[in-house]
């Protein structure tokens, strides 16, 4: 799942949920996002250059999208801001996979969370994207009938 609607996930869980509940459940939201079949192209992920004009594309919507909530939303911003950072953080783990796999030894997944997250992203294609497409403008729709 991309950053954007794991973002955009953790922001709806803190307009629908009280914070301290939100919190974990913004988190557990990533997981079951990336249950969900997305997107996903291995031609991409084979040229770091494709893949960090990708990168970059996607966190600057996630961070847009915080930016947005931060001015939308001047009095609870906070704890919206913080549910959807957490919502995206565990796929910073992967960051030193891909930085591994520009290498010729690749590195296994070694503890429990990791081979978790990884097995659980079981639909991983270029259709996925529409999954992606159809589901990102109903959470904000969501996000902006709870919010206004």
């Amino acid at each position: 799942m991309t950053a954007t609607n794991h973002t955009a996930s953790g922001i709806l869980i803190g307009t629908l949920l009280p914070l301290p509940l939100a919190i974990p459940l913004a988190l557990a939201s990533h997981f079951v996002l990336d249950a969900i079949p997305h997107y996903t192209d291995d031609e991409l992920n084979k040229d770091p250059k494709k893949f960090m004009k990708y990168l970059i594309i996607d966190c600057g919507m996630a961070a847009s999208l915080l930016i947005a909530t931060i001015v939308l939303v001047p009095g609870g911003w906070f704890g919206l801001v913080l549910c959807g950072i957490l919502a995206a953080s565990p796929d910073l783990m992967w960051l030193p996979y891909w930085l591994k796999s520009q290498e010729v030894n690749k590195k296994e997944y070694t503890n429990i969370f990791e081979k978790f997250h990884h097995k659980i992203q079981w639909s991983e294609t270029k259709k996925g994207l529409i999954i992606e497409a159809i589901l990102f403008p109903l959470i904000l729709a969501t996000i902006s009938t709870q919010l206004w």
